[in-house]
């Protein structure tokens, strides 16, 4: 007769396709949510003073009684707060220019007598984000002459990429659309030579012909230690950088500035070091440890100080911290600024209240990465999670047994309310409409 068989199929298919449907629901309605409750976050930015020698900060105003700078506060550690000529004051190498028309530009910063023109030089700034690694990696690279024939960079005929088995350089010229073997081996001779052990494990230049000179790209190794590899007049210079890397490396940045102070930074899991152009060594920030997948970290150096801020996306209501040290890395301040108080305090209930809508949550995005990466886990609010899928349960029950819709409901049913709440009721009440429906235009 075949009719057990028949309903046998009709509940596997009906499970299936409820089980997608409630799933795709869940990610719109999470989404949904967000974007219509979640209020705008307050921006906030910090930076080392020189001249109190502690940091100022800076973000946009949320009260209600209105700030005499458009809605920007600025503020000391200790919540003094500041005007906007005092704030650019207690800011020299940034606000020289301010300063200076203002006929306020001091003689001296930190007892270290500076011109204008020498402060407005002798910074420079550099942001890391976890955006930045969390990507695919660029398949090609652009390898630029760092001893040019005339006064400025130029952009090469070829690029270069890592052999698909890691143990080699490769050239290929577009034009012919082929393999430069004899540059290749030349260049992967020459990093061996150097003592690089394959396969390549990081990578990292800057491909910018408007640069003032060239570094070439640094390289890590299998064994954890950096390279430094140049094209002089077309051919391979290559050096080991001192001390080996631990752990591992997640990001190589690299800006060739004016100041000549590093060529840029190397990050880790958990550490930051600096590649410094002077000494041709690494030196690890005293920073502490971080987590490289969430991440925003700010870099700023001038002549007196060199300050590291951090943030973590993925740890809401953490705040910014900040870290200034000497030149050679010692560190002179630490500083915490709280996230705002209202803001925190309203992500964490809309999180709560999310938390019981949508018990298992499925998002499409994650913290620290530009890319689509669907993931499924609870809420962040736990008993929040608990409460919702019970409420969502005891509801469902107490619909399904009264009234015109009191039927015995499969098993199914049961788990996929305690586990997605409110959104499978939704989608089970969609799919039951649609039942009758069918069944009323059949009759």
């Amino acid at each position: 007769m075949g009719k057990p068989e028949r309903r046998d199929f009709y509940s596997f298919a009906r499970i299936v396709s409820l089980f997608l449907g409630i799933c795709g629901l869940s990610v719109l309605s999470l989404s949904l949510y967000w974007r219509v409750v979640v209020p705008a976050e307050p921006h906030m930015s910090m930076h080392f003073s020189p001249v109190y020698k502690e940091f100022v900060l800076s973000g946009r105003w949320s009260g209600s009684v209105p700030e005499p700078n458009d809605g920007q506060r600025y503020w000391r550690e200790d919540g003094y707060p500041l005007g906007r000529e005092q704030y650019r004051a207690a800011l020299p190498f940034l606000y020289v220019r301010d300063l200076v028309k203002w006929d306020a530009f001091p003689e001296t910063i930190a007892g270290l007598a500076v011109s204008p023109f020498d402060a407005e030089q002798s910074w420079q700034f550099m942001r890391l984000f976890s955006e930045d690694w969390n990507a695919p990696p660029p398949m090609l690279h652009m390898f630029i002459e760092s001893k040019p024939h005339g006064a400025r960079l130029q952009k090469p005929d070829d690029f270069f990429r890592v052999s698909s088995s890691g143990n080699g350089i490769e050239f290929l010229t577009p034009r012919e659309g082929k393999v430069d073997s004899l540059k290749s081996s030349s260049f992967t001779r020459a990093l061996r030579a150097a003592g690089f052990v394959f396969p390549v494990m990081e990578l990292g230049g800057n491909p910018d012909v408007r640069k003032r000179y060239d570094a070439g790209y640094f390289i890590a190794d299998s064994k954890g230690f950096l390279f430094q590899m140049q094209m002089v007049d077309g051919q391979p210079s290559c050096r080991r950088l001192q001390p080996q890397i631990s752990g591992k490396i997640r990001y190589i940045a690299v800006n060739e500035h004016h100041r000549e102070e590093f060529f840029g930074f190397v990050a880790t899991d958990d550490a930051l070091y600096a590649i410094m152009q002077k000494e041709r060594r690494l030196k690890q920030l005293p920073i502490g440890k971080f987590d490289a997948d969430a991440l925003r970290l700010a870099i700023w150096s001038d002549i007196l100080y060199t300050s590291v801020f951090i943030e973590s996306p993925g740890m809401p209501g953490s705040g910014i911290e900040g870290i200034a040290m000497t030149p050679d890395f010692k560190v002179v301040r630490r500083y915490v600024q709280a996230q705002d108080s209202d803001y925190a305090g309203s992500m964490r209930r809309l999180d709560t209240i999310a938390s019981f809508l949508f018990p298992l949550q499925i998002v499409s995005g994650i913290p620290g990465s530009s890319f689509r990466d669907m993931r499924a886990g609870p809420g962040g609010d736990l008993s929040a999670v608990l409460a919702g899928s019970v409420f969502a349960l005891v509801a469902f029950i107490r619909v399904t047994r009264s009234g015109f819709r009191k039927s015995v409901r499969p098993w199914s049913d049961y788990v996929f309310v305690a586990v997605f709440g409110f959104v499978a009721i939704a989608m089970i009440l969609i799919e039951d409409a649609d039942q009758h429906v069918r069944v009323l235009h059949n009759s």
